[in-house]
């Protein structure tokens, strides 16, 4: 339907008011307590419009002041908002609609992988639409050490687990894609951290390729790997291109609704800081793979 020039439908229309509280929240992110001052300076606000801020949310409970320090911490309400939020967008709950849209974008087998220990699961799985297709079902386990999804959760892992990546006496077997040598794997997943996805051909199933790129929370955690898997044909050069793009998008989307956000590569080459969604400061208003 058409709209007249000037219009907003009102669902686009903000409150310059919730907006001010809800930048005033985020600064609480990761924070036990802040001062007024660090908010006032955060924010950008005047000390009068924060005090009015916090004054509000206090006396509905999302938030708490301290009555000898003065300083402000995040109140029960939010706990229970949170608790809300967990219930009922379990982490494979909200895989599935990005991972949907992946295998539309793409036309391949979308997954969402966990780590467990020295292996990877399934968490979340959507088929693609093609005869000639690589299938798994949620819960499945497979190697960390072989497979685009499996070399991300490595790569942006613990350190002390990439260094046992390659274990002796594996229980996986390794096909001619796979990368033996334990120097040249650590080459690849320092690869991997710079720019942020991994691809692998014929690592752990023959003739599979597949692309994968990591997930993270608000706290710049490590929970996961979005990866795509097809035949590896599609995954030369040219379909590497073609991917990456939407499966680092399909991460991205994911780590926004968990409140974090991808990795990114710094002009020196360095992977940057993972952090949280940046919090936007609005301007003062009058009165207010199944990686096989």
């Amino acid at each position: 339907m058409l709209q007249m020039a000037g219009k907003t439908k009102e669902s686009q229309r903000h409150i310059g008011a919730v907006l001010a509280a809800l930048d005033l929240l985020d600064c609480l992110r990761g924070e036990s307590s802040l001062p007024v001052a660090e908010i006032s300076r955060r924010t950008g606000f005047h000390r009068s419009r924060v005090m009015r801020i916090i004054g509000t949310l206090a006396s509905r409970g999302y938030l708490l002041q301290d009555s000898k320090t003065a300083e402000v911490s995040p109140g029960p309400q939010l706990m229970f908002l949170g608790k809300s939020y967990e219930r009922t967008h379990s982490l494979g709950a909200l895989a599935r609609p990005i991972l949907r849209e992946l295998v539309n974008r793409t036309g391949e087998s979308a997954s969402f992988f966990v780590r467990e220990g020295t292996e990877r699961v399934v968490l979340a799985r959507v088929e693609s639409p093609h005869d000639l297709r690589f299938s798994a079902v949620e819960g499945q386990r497979m190697p960390l050490h072989a497979g685009a999804g499996g070399k991300v959760l490595l790569a942006f892992g613990p350190e002390e687990l990439r260094r046992g990546s390659i274990p002796a006496g594996r229980s996986y077997p390794l096909l001619p894609g796979s990368v033996t040598d334990p120097k040249a794997f650590a080459r690849e997943l320092e690869r991997i951290r710079r720019r942020g996805y991994a691809v692998s051909r014929a690592e752990r199933l023959a003739d599979v390729g597949a692309i994968a790129a990591p997930v993270f929370d608000g706290e710049g955690d490590l929970i996961g790997a979005v990866g795509i898997a097809g035949p590896v044909s599609r995954y030369g050069p040219d379909g590497v291109r073609r991917f990456r793009e939407p499966v680092i998008g399909a991460a991205a989307e994911l780590s926004h609704r968990l409140g974090g956000s991808p990795v990114h590569e710094q002009q020196d080459g360095r992977i940057g800081r993972i952090a949280s969604v940046p919090r936007k400061i609005h301007p003062k208003q009058a009165g207010e793979s199944n990686g096989k």
